[in-house]
């Protein structure tokens, strides 16, 4: 039996920068992009597949120690409330065009660490080729939306900063999902850092494989970039990404992209992301990403 796989574009734009950081130059990973995937068969998930989903349960755990640890340890006199909001747009293959609006608050815990609230909106549109309902198949036009509700917990710290992150979605044809993160980043040398962050998505919804059956699937990517530093506003970020799902498809896709921040509290990135996997699937191919953001 054939198999598909969805690029998941939660996770491809998610992938798309590094995550920002209380008091440093900062740039988003809701993108975070790569801006990835969930592979889908015609079958109903067995009982097995969805047990899959401990891992995200164990990030939310760690997400919440983190966070309450945080808390512990915050210093009163540090608190301090700023906004932070941008614009981005990922498109590509398949007409894909996604247009996203975002907003947040960062609440400061202590000079190492902050708290963000963020919600964003994602409008898109993708071609599919689909059932004419005589036995054939004719291209057709997807035009939907998703609601992204997420919390995260930054901390920075001499030359490591890092981040845990969770998130809830809603959206369009009854789109459900929780999202699970936790990422570092460590800066070994003046101009270059490593990048490592896993990333967690459940979701059920016929969003992204239209006229199949309804069902939960859980994702789960690895990503491992470095980061060099071309000038003081200038930076390139090539990275890899690792993919499997909970109906047994793996794969994988890189990107490379550039943060341009002339000022600490603004990111102007582009990407180019590439998906490749040996099973046809809707979204394979090429694609970019732009993005304005500001982060106070």
């Amino acid at each position: 039996m054939e198999k598909r796989w969805r690029l998941s574009i939660m996770n491809s734009i998610r992938r798309s920068v590094a995550p920002g950081v209380p008091g440093k130059e900062s740039a988003r990973t809701d993108e975070k992009a790569g801006e990835q995937g969930t592979a889908r068969k015609m079958i109903e998930m067995p009982a097995a597949a969805r047990s899959a989903a401990s891992p995200l349960v164990l990030l939310v755990l760690i997400g919440l120690f983190t966070f309450t640890l945080l808390l512990v340890m915050a210093r009163p006199a540090a608190a301090q409330v700023s906004p932070q909001f941008g614009f981005e747009y990922y498109g590509g293959s398949n007409k894909l065009r996604t247009l996203t609006p975002w907003g947040g608050v960062r609440f400061s815990l202590s000079p190492e660490a902050s708290f963000i609230v963020r919600y964003s909106y994602r409008d898109m549109r993708y071609d599919y080729w689909g059932s004419d309902g005589g036995g054939g198949s004719v291209l057709k036009t997807k035009d939907a939306s998703l609601n992204q509700f997420s919390g995260t917990v930054y901390f920075a710290e001499k030359n490591v900063t890092g981040y845990v992150n969770g998130a809830w979605l809603t959206g369009s044809e009854g789109y459900k999902g929780y999202v699970g993160e936790t990422g570092v980043d460590w800066k070994f040398h003046r101009s270059l850092s490593a990048i490592w962050s896993i990333y967690s998505i459940r979701e059920k919804s016929i969003l992204w494989h239209p006229e199949e059956n309804e069902r939960w699937i859980n994702t789960y990517s690895m990503r491992i970039g470095v980061r060099f530093w071309l000038t003081r506003d200038l930076s390139f970020n090539p990275n890899i990404y690792l993919m499997k799902n909970s109906e047994g498809v793996d794969s994988h896709s890189f990107s490379v992209g550039l943060i341009y921040s002339p000022k600490w509290w603004m990111a102007v990135t582009a990407y180019y992301f590439h998906y490749g996997e040996m099973a046809f699937y809707i979204f394979h191919g090429n694609y970019a990403s732009l993005g304005l953001n500001f982060y106070f």
